[in-house]
């Protein structure tokens, strides 16, 4: 589920409606006999399948959650669809099968989405594949409780946009990186301090701080485990590299080549 959020985020209204239009049962219209029997088939399925229906309906629910969570991590405008998609308590649903409450909390998160979802496409955009796939596992191995891979996932992402930046900022250190040598995130950091006139303080300073601490919970997460990395920790570690991803100040340059006359 969370190994897509990003996608699924495009297609966040489309995943809430389906989550509504399969697990309501619409009021028939008194005078359709027809609608009635389809509606009675409806309950009795829910009773007689309701381990393996509120199991569905719990995996819609977290999927729905964790998209807006995904969300509101980038973006604090998110905050208020992350908060709507509380009010969809499993247990509330498996004990009173209210699904007039059901479908008020689902048009709430509607309505909620309304008012952001021009912005999804461009914080989606601001992620390249390979970046794209290391924060999605990130993710999905934070909320699974695997903090050391949370850490780990977060890290080579950061590393790889430090890797893109530098390489665009400076032709001398692109020519040196062409025989595909690889640099650990510890060793481009280096590189970059050493060398700050070189690739023009490409980094705004807020992030120096955030460099180092990755790279140093990097190295605790992949090595000896000497203590454990908490939800806190990996939590920390997970947004400041979304911060450092989706900030514009934090992009390599664009280098077209020049057509020929």
């Amino acid at each position: 589920m969370t190994r897509q959020v990003l996608d699924e985020a495009l297609r966040f209204e489309s995943i809430v409606i389906k989550f509504r239009d399969t697990f309501i049962v619409d009021d028939p219209d008194e005078n359709n006999t027809d609608a009635k029997l389809e509606q009675l088939s409806k309950l009795v399925k829910k009773l007689e399948e309701r381990q393996s229906f509120w199991m569905n309906f719990s995996n819609y629910e977290k999927r729905v959650r964790g998209i807006a969570d995904f969300l509101a991590r980038m973006d604090d405008r998110f905050r208020a669809l992350y908060g709507t998609t509380l009010l969809l308590g499993g247990g509330f649903y498996m004990s009173y099968g209210s699904d007039a409450k059901f479908k008020d909390n689902i048009d709430k998160i509607l309505d909620a989405h309304k008012n952001v979802k021009d912005i999804i496409p461009d914080l989606v955009s601001k992620f390249d594949d390979e970046e794209t796939l290391r924060i999605q596992e990130a993710y999905h191995t934070l909320v699974q409780g695997c903090y050391w891979s949370a850490v780990i996932n977060s890290a080579v992402a950061l590393e790889k946009r430090l890797f893109t930046i530098l390489k665009s900022r400076n032709t001398k250190f692109l020519k040196q990186t062409k025989s595909n040598l690889r640099f650990s995130l510890g060793e481009l950091i280096g590189v970059y301090i050493d060398n700050k006139k070189r690739f023009q303080i490409c980094i705004p300073h807020r992030h120096d701080n955030l460099l180092t601490l990755v790279n140093d919970y990097r190295i605790i997460s992949a090595h000896s485990k000497q203590f454990d990395i908490d939800r806190a920790t990996a939590d920390a570690i997970f947004n400041l590299t979304l911060k450092f991803l989706i900030d514009d100040d934090c992009r390599p340059i664009n280098r077209k080549r020049k057509k020929s006359p």
